[in-house]
């Protein structure tokens, strides 16, 4: 654990916090145990005061990619990894995000808690549209793999819920293929 003052992207307002890098669940847990009261944070590219408080949990150490179908496109990773660090290995592989916000400096992890949305959500929705389940560490210590049909309120409720929910530690979602005559003459919903 680390003091130091936190700020979000517009750099106001600024928090002093203790900040835990978390790289495995087990991280997590003496914090849950004792009861103390923190926050799930990213990259800190949230506007406002979304992801500051007295103890916060960053999740850049989970940044890793975990498995990827280039058939279906469907990629699995840590929270912690950054959208550029996707964009740099699906790219190459002809696929593309679902949904790009204004920055590609978030976190997989952030995506899913503000549920970001791009300048295609007329027609291709917000990052959760594409998201088909993720694990989510609860303030009781359980992992619950969430997904429209398994653990499903939790699984909206996690959605845009700014981490209030817990601390997600992997994301399953859709890429698209951008090249695809489907992408264009079709929408999402």
């Amino acid at each position: 654990m680390i003091i130091q003052d936190t700020t979000a992207w517009g750099l106001y307002p600024k928090r002093t916090a203790d900040v835990v890098g978390i790289r495995q669940s087990k991280d997590l847990l003496p914090y849950l145990v004792k009861g103390e009261s923190g926050i799930p944070r990213g990259n800190g590219r949230s506007y406002g005061d979304a992801a500051l408080a007295p103890l916060i949990w960053h999740s850049l150490h989970r940044h890793h990619l975990l498995a990827f179908d280039a058939t279906t496109g469907i990629l699995t990773a840590e929270a912690g990894v950054l959208l550029q660090d996707i964009l740099e290995f699906i790219v190459p592989k002809g696929w593309f995000l679902p949904v790009t916000p204004g920055t590609r400096y978030i976190t997989l992890g952030g995506a899913v808690a503000a549920d970001v949305h791009g300048k295609n959500h007329h027609s291709q929705g917000s990052f959760g549209d594409w998201v088909l389940e993720f694990h989510l560490l609860t303030e009781d210590g359980k992992i619950m793999v969430c997904s429209p049909t398994e653990n499903s309120k939790l699984f909206y409720l996690t959605l845009g819920g700014m981490g209030l929910t817990g601390f997600i530690l992997q994301v399953s979602f859709q890429l698209i293929n951008p090249y695809s005559n489907c992408f264009y003459s079709s929408t999402k919903f």
